[in-house]
């Protein structure tokens, strides 16, 4: 008969492979994040040309799910990787995918990927940097013909439209819903899925950091060209093309999306609006060229008055440099605009103070889109579309100067050109329409004169 102490010992005997099995999977295990410590160590590791190999051979199973997630996900948040988040984001979609010749395994990788960020998006514990790289990489993700990935709409749209979220994953997030939607064209299912939350951004904006809200309503008006955008919409962004008030590039696109979905049924004031872009193309100008000739005034002023040093005098302050903003990566457009107008020479700035060659590229972007909203050059009727007789030929002629004025600009992009463009905006003939003043919508009686420059928000830049 066993004794206690043989049998204390056959207990142990009995429990230690359980245990050594339990502790097994608790602890990181080789090749998980916590052995490797930064992307390069990842990158050269023999367990990732492992997991290469065996993509390659259309395998992915247990061990390659949890190589994707205890190996290259974790690398996202660790903080040596930091500097380099939006390089490792990239590659962690890379090497997941790198040689997969199988739908079935690109569709299992990227589920993988999808609900580990989407994991990472929610945790509210983890750094807003890491969670917005979370959802940019749930936009970026890839089916095997490198289109956008089907799977990553669902949670793209919803992040979008979810108010709960911080606005920073929502732009994230829209930015890959502006992918899906581009990808399958206006018909798609991206863009019916988008419609909604589209237009949404449009007639409700959020509230929170003025910056962010101004990239989602912006977005957004340029995915109402996209996506099946409902009336209340249209009649949202001519709201925003007749508020004085409101951001000027801000209106420079909610001028683009009434031009391009203004129809007979639509609503729009058709006439009204081509007076408003007049008046919203000479403030623009206006605002650029009126801060070069403060900045020379006040510069003047403190270099010929000691008691004005440092910039105050009389109770002024020297108003900022001028906007420096670029146009985004696309250049001239930002790759987002109507069309390449051929990128001309910068030239050399004599005067230090005058408009700079940026702004007057932002100006010639904005007088295109305009001029697009008014009269396509293409295809589309547009605003002119809409008007008969000489207030359709009124309207045509503004289009053709506004584009000969943005083709002058990015050709030739200085102070002088601008004062050309401005003067010649000036002398065209009154379109027939009423002009709003600041703040005020259109149909409101306004008085039919332009509105004051000094009116205008200075310094504006697209998003």
């Amino acid at each position: 008969m066993p004794t206690p102490r043989t049998r204390r010992d056959l207990g142990r005997f009995l429990w230690m492979p359980l245990l050594a099995a339990a502790w097994s999977t608790l602890a990181p295990s080789a090749g998980h994040a916590a052995d490797y410590e930064s992307w390069s160590k990842v990158e050269g590791a023999q367990q990732t040309r492992d997991y290469g190999q065996q993509i390659k051979e259309g395998k992915f199973d247990a061990d390659q799910k949890t190589f994707v997630e205890t190996t290259l996900l974790p690398q996202l948040g660790l903080e040596a990787n930091r500097t380099a988040i939006a390089a490792v984001r990239q590659r962690i979609r890379d090497v997941a995918l790198r040689g997969a010749t199988k739908k079935e395994v690109v569709d299992q990788a990227n589920a993988a990927i999808r609900d580990g960020m989407l994991r990472l998006v929610a945790d509210k514990n983890a750094e807003l940097l890491v969670r917005v790289n979370a959802m940019l990489l749930v936009g970026e993700l890839q089916d095997l013909d490198r289109a956008p990935w089907p799977g990553g709409l669902a949670p793209l749209t919803k992040a979008a439209g979810d108010a709960a979220l911080p606005l920073a994953i929502r732009v994230a997030a829209v930015n890959g819903l502006a992918r899906h939607v581009a990808a399958a064209g206006a018909g798609g299912p991206a863009a019916t899925a988008a419609a909604p939350v589209v237009g949404a951004l449009v007639t409700s904006p959020p509230e929170g950091d003025a910056a962010a809200v101004r990239w989602l309503v912006s977005r957004a008006l340029d995915l109402l060209l996209r996506v099946p955008a409902e009336p209340q919409a249209v009649a949202a962004a001519a709201r925003m093309l007749a508020d004085g008030q409101a951001d000027l590039d801000l209106r420079v696109r909610a001028a683009a999306a009434v031009g391009g979905l203004a129809k007979a049924d639509s609503g729009v004031d058709a006439a009204a609006a081509v007076a408003q872009i007049k008046s919203l193309a000479i403030t623009a100008l206006s605002a650029d060229l009126d801060a070069a000739e403060d900045r020379r005034f006040f510069k003047k002023v403190a270099g010929s008055d000691p008691l004005s040093a440092g910039g105050v005098r009389g109770g002024l302050t020297a108003p900022p440099a001028a906007n420096s903003s670029t146009l985004g990566p696309g250049g001239f457009f930002g790759g987002q605009g109507p069309g390449d107008l051929g990128g001309g020479l910068t030239p050399a700035v004599a005067d230090e103070d005058a408009v700079q060659p940026l702004a007057c590229r932002r100006n010639a972007w904005r007088l295109f889109t305009l001029a697009e909203a008014i009269k396509p050059a293409r295809s589309g009727a547009g605003l002119a579309g809409l008007l008969a007789g000489a207030a359709a030929t009124a309207a045509t002629d503004l289009a053709t100067d506004l584009r000969e004025a943005a083709i002058d600009l990015d050709k030739r992009p200085d102070e002088a050109t601008l004062e050309a463009a401005l003067a010649k905006l000036r002398e065209v003939a009154p379109t027939g329409a009423p002009v709003p003043g600041p703040g005020q919508p259109a149909g409101t009686g306004a008085a039919a004169k332009e509105a004051s420059p000094f009116d205008q928000p200075a310094g504006n830049s697209p998003f």
